[in-house]
């Protein structure tokens, strides 16, 4: 026996565990990471996957989006592995997907924040393959004892069913609801670090997110990995919070598109109208997404948006015009001092015939 033949039977349906076709013949293919876009520059520009442990000794882990509550309960020894699920959509993710102000965050069971998220697709069975891979049929991230595993014959025994489980849980008892929960969160994990030459696919969940990705790789000067990132869906992210989905960009302004998800409070007015611009009480920082939105000319001119004595607030739809043309500008929109968008506009080199 095979990983490769369990999989097979997996995404063919002669193993049912309920999944929708899309999801059945997507994700079983797959192992999967989830982090911040800043982790995953870092990630990409060292060629390496790494344990948290080995992130935090040599200082590589920009943002932590791990709930503290989780990692408290997780033992050592899992803190030295690179760690992977055999699924996307886990409730940690649920939990830690998106930009949420900081008062929604600590409302939530677990106290995490993945603001821009991007996911690393490697392949399953080979990363199954490597002589030092192991994996689990439930959560490591709990004090109790889990069994690692390593053969085919014991991977085609794990509980796909719950793994893969993606229904509601309504009717479940609590014990039930744990323990499907810590079923979705099955890992595959390898000591210390993992090179990506079994990554397949990098998953964003916008346009405007795709091109900061690449902006911020090639503003290292790594191209490596242009063809690897591409849009996910709702098969991969939950996409109910709060992120840029597209910016336009002109000589003379700029327009930006958010989807948004209680990103201030619903009495200071409508998300979707053109007022407030800005926090009605800027005091209660917890309560709303604070933008900043900066661009700068190939020059050095420096333009920022707004100016000090206001918190502008994250909107459906901004727009702006420039005080002047300018041909080419990089634009960059902070939410909470996080990136959350970065790209260029150069019409200079949009009008070449060639």
């Amino acid at each position: 026996m095979r990983y490769v033949d369990v999989i097979t039977q997996l995404t063919s349906n002669a193993i049912d565990v309920g999944l929708n076709p899309t999801k059945r013949r997507y994700w079983p293919r797959f192992a999967f990471h989830f982090t911040d876009i800043l982790n995953a520059v870092s990630i990409l520009n060292s060629g390496f996957l790494v344990s948290r442990d080995y992130a935090s000794s040599h200082h590589i882990m920009i943002n932590d989006n791990a709930s503290g509550s989780v990692i408290s309960g997780t033992k050592d020894v899992v803190e030295q592995m690179v760690r992977f699920y055999f699924r996307p959509r886990t409730p940690t993710q649920f939990y830690n997907e998106g930009f949420q102000t900081s008062y929604s965050r600590a409302q939530r069971k677990l106290v995490a924040n993945c603001p821009v998220p991007v996911f690393f697709l490697f392949s399953l069975p080979e990363l199954l393959s490597l002589p030092n891979a192991r994996f689990s049929d439930r959560t490591l991230a709990r004090s109790e004892d889990v069994k690692l595993m390593s053969s085919p014959e014991a991977f085609s025994e794990l509980p796909f069913q719950y793994i893969y489980h993606d229904t509601s849980m309504r009717g479940l008892s609590p014990e039930q609801k744990r323990d499907v929960t810590g079923h979705k969160h099955a890992e595959i994990v390898v000591p210390e670090k993992v090179d990506l030459s079994l990554l397949r696919q990098i998953l964003v969940r916008s346009v405007a997110e795709k091109t900061t990705l690449l902006e911020l790789l090639h503003e290292s000067g790594n191209y490596r990995f242009d063809d690897f990132i591409q849009l996910g869906d709702e098969s991969t992210f939950y996409m109910d919070r709060n992120f840029v989905r597209n910016v336009s960009m002109s000589p003379t302004g700029f327009s930006i598109q958010n989807r948004v998800k209680n990103p201030y409070p619903s009495d200071w007015g409508a998300t979707n109208a053109t007022e407030p611009k800005y926090a009605v009480n800027s005091d209660v920082s917890d309560r709303y997404l604070n933008v900043t939105i900066k661009s700068v000319t190939p020059d050095g001119r420096v333009v920022n948006w707004p100016g000090a004595e206001h918190k502008a607030l994250f909107k459906e739809q901004m727009s702006f015009r420039l005080r002047r043309p300018e041909p080419a500008y990089t634009l960059e929109v902070m939410v909470d001092d996080h990136v959350a968008y970065k790209g260029q506009c150069n019409s200079v080199e949009d009008e070449l015939p060639f």
